[in-house]
């Protein structure tokens, strides 16, 4: 993708046919906070991408499922075109820990888009593959808290000496992402079935 002279994408396929979605930066992060986008979820998802003035495009309403998917690879597509660099042309695999979450990092992203480029995200708005152009970049950059976050949160490899190890565990707690409620009641449902 190129982000100095291509225009940014603002349709998705559904079944053959191309359909706008709503392109602000704001849906697409607020996409990541619904853990399992089915039922009451993926209602309010297509709502948020493809409804304007009320109205929702016909091949949506036929085809919400393929319209859902559609949608979530867009969204996906701009992050990781965004710095496509790492191993075979493209990011590495996430790790099984996770390293960020949009709500829970919400301040350290508007602290460092206000520090490093000089952008207010309360009164920015912006496509969403743009958003993720600039977004994608901290990760990458030294002294950046979305990288001090992220690389605390990693896993911590093997053969550090002790003191190392140590300080690496201090900042894996120090920067621990809050427990997912989902989690939180699959801990709790685990919890009840041993105690009955």
């Amino acid at each position: 993708m190129d982000y100095l002279s291509g225009d940014l994408p603002g349709t998705v396929e559904v079944c053959g046919e191309e359909v706008p979605i709503r392109c602000g930066w704001r849906r697409a992060v607020r996409s990541y906070s619904v853990p399992e986008p089915d039922g009451d979820g993926a209602r309010k998802l297509l709502a948020s991408w493809f409804s304007r003035d009320g109205r929702i495009p016909q091949a949506v309403l036929d085809h919400p499922a393929e319209a859902l998917k559609a949608a979530i690879a867009w969204r996906e597509e701009g992050m990781s075109s965004a710095m496509p660099y790492g191993p075979a042309g493209g990011r590495p695999k996430a790790e099984p820990s996770r390293t960020f979450d949009f709500e829970a990092d919400s301040a350290i992203v508007c602290a460092d888009f206000m520090r490093l480029y000089g952008i207010d995200l309360s009164t920015w708005q912006a496509h969403w593959w743009r958003f993720c152009a600039l977004f994608a970049p901290l990760a990458a950059t030294e002294g950046s808290l979305v990288a001090a976050a992220m690389a605390a949160r990693s896993p911590i490899p093997a053969g550090l000496s002790k003191e190392e190890r140590k300080h690496r565990q201090a900042l894996r707690k120090a920067w621990a992402l809050p427990v997912p409620q989902d989690e939180l009641v699959r801990m709790e449902n685990e919890r009840i079935r041993r105690e009955w």
